[in-house]
Parts: C-alpha cells; sequence; structure tokens
C-alpha cells in the first residue's frame, strides 16, 4: 500500500476567475489543486484523490510534476467553477458551479496509508457524513473543508448560496481537524466574532480548528484559541487563500505543535496572497517569512 503524508481528495476544477478590473482568466483550481500543491512544495509526500472526467487528466499535470501522486475516480465530467471579485480588496466575490463530478463514495476511495487525509471540497454534494463516518471507522486521521458543505449552489441556476449544515455537529465530531473561515463560522453559529465562534464549533467535538480571515488565521487547539496575522504585501492571489493556509499548517503540524503550525501557516499564506495561482515558494522563504 502507498505511504503519504497528507492526502488530499476531492474535485480538480475548471476555473473561470476574474479579478475586479481584470478581464476572465482560464485555470486549474480547486482546494485539491491549491492545497496538494503546497503540501508538496514544502517537502509533504503528498497524493491526491480527484473525481474528475478521466479525458480532463491533463489538468493534473502540474500537480503531478511536483511529484504528487495522482489516484483518478472516473466522473462523467469535471467540476467547473466561475468566480466573479467584486471588490479591490478581494474578499467581495460571487461563485457559480455550472458543473459538478458528483459526490464521492466509499466504495471509490483507493487504499492509501496516510498521516492525514483532508477533505479538500469546494461546494455541497463532494461528501456525504455517510462517507466521513466510513473514512473515520477505517481509522483515518480526518480533516474537512467546511465549505464544502456551507456552499450550496441551485440546482437550476448554479449560482452559489450560502447556508447553515443540518448535519454539521455529527460532520465536525468526526474530525480531527477542520478548516473554515470567518463566513463559515458565522453561518454555522451565528457569532459574528471568531474567538466565540471557535469556541463553539470545539463544543462539537472537533480538536482542532484553523479559521482564516481577511488580516490572518486562528488555530483553536488545547482549549485555547491562538492568532496569528498575514503580512502579505498585495492580495493578486486571493484565490486560495485558505486552502493554502491549511496545508501549510497541516505540512508543520506533521512534526510542530499548533502554534509553531499556525504561525508557519501564515507565512506560507501571505507569499501566496502576493502571487496569482498556487504557492510556488520554497521553504526558506517560508522561514525568512516567519522571522
Amino acid at each position: 500500500m502507498d505511504s503519504f503524508d497528507i492526502v488530499f481528495a476531492g474535485h480538480t476544477y475548471r476555473d473561470q476567475i476574474t479579478h475586479f478590473g481584470h478581464e476572465p482568466e482560464l485555470v486549474v483550481g480547486g482546494s485539491l489543486m491549491y492545497g496538494s500543491l503546497t503540501a508538496a512544495r514544502l517537502g509533504a509526500r503528498t497524493a491526491i484523490i480527484s473525481k474528475m472526467a478521466e479525458e480532463d487528466r491533463n489538468l493534473l499535470s502540474e500537480m503531478e510534476s511536483a511529484g504528487i501522486t495522482a489516484f483518478v475516480i472516473p466522473a462523467p465530467v469535471t467540476s467547473e467553477f466561475e468566480v466573479v471579485y467584486k471588490s479591490e480588496d478581494a474578499e467581495d466575490r460571487e461563485f457559480c458551479q455550472p458543473k459538478a463530478a458528483g459526490c464521492l463514495e466509499l466504495r471509490e476511495m483507493p487504499p492509501v496509508e496516510t498521516r492525514f487525509l483532508h477533505l479538500a471540497g469546494n461546494a455541497l454534494h463532494e461528501f456525504s457524513l455517510e462517507l466521513i463516518q466510513g473514512l473515520k471507522q477505517k481509522g483515518y486521521a480526518l480533516s474537512l473543508d467546511m465549505q464544502a458543505f456551507v456552499r450550496q449552489p441551485d440546482d437550476e441556476s448554479h449560482q452559489m448560496r450560502f447556508g447553515d449544515v443540518p448535519e454539521k455537529k455529527e460532520i465536525v465530531g468526526q474530525l480531527d481537524m477542520l478548516k473554515l473561515d470567518i463566513t463559515e463560522s458565522r453561518i454555522l453559529t451565528g457569532e459574528v466574532a471568531a474567538e466565540p465562534a471557535l469556541d463553539i464549533i470545539a463544543d462539537w467535538g472537533c480538536p482542532e480548528i484553523v479559521l482564516t480571515r481577511t488580516d490572518g488565521v486562528l488555530v483553536h487547539a488545547n482549549g485555547k484559541t491562538h492568532f496569528q496575522p498575514f503580512t502579505n504585501r498585495g492580495l493578486d492571489g486571493r484565490n486560495g487563500r485558505g486552502d493554502t493556509t491549511f496545508a501549510g499548517y497541516m505540512t508543520r503540524r506533521l512534526t510542530h505543535s499548533p502554534e509553531e503550525s499556525l504561525r508557519f501557516a501564515a507565512a506560507v499564506a501571505s507569499l501566496k496572497l502576493e502571487n496569482r495561482g498556487p504557492f510556488n515558494g520554497t521553504l526558506d522563504q517560508v522561514l525568512q517569512r516567519m522571522d
């Protein structure tokens, strides 16, 4: 059986990104891509499990060139996303999901051995509670991006809505780590501020929670919440910020404490925010930014 540090499971996306004041551009995107490339470029033994159309396997070329092992679950179509940034600070954005590859099923998952298995989802209907419970029963140290349930595409217009998740407590209670942003935490808990929201979510049973917001990243672990600011000098790389942050956190968490991993993740995200596309820096650059 193959053995890895981190395995990212989800969809590979064709993205149409329209940055504020610019023309649309077509790129490979999705949490799976942003996260896995970050982990691999920081030295983690990395694999992906991607549900997508087999004829689109060329979309994985950058990941495979970075040394990432790719397992493809065949689907009728490859997922697509359209993102429009409506403000210069890149926080006001609209989403549309014209195509979706479908929910990953437990029976489809290849047998892999890994320190962390991260469900790197982008919207509803990539994962189910049953899949999460089945993977947990198999003994995986499991993490999830909560946007995979909070982002809910309309069945007809495909426009993305944001909504609460009825089974949120059951989902979070299965996890070893959770990734979400400030918008998602507000929707799930009703709390505007990050710290009380994290306390509520921690009571649902997840021991380690990473939350991103405009100014930085927080981690709730061992009953305490810590914050680290971003130090970016630009916002060209806003797309994929949260995925990059969490991948940096997981990579450092393989060998370091939550507090040290938080500082590392903020530095990784700060470098990524300054450039479009996935993280393309080095470990030395991250350590220098931490200092």
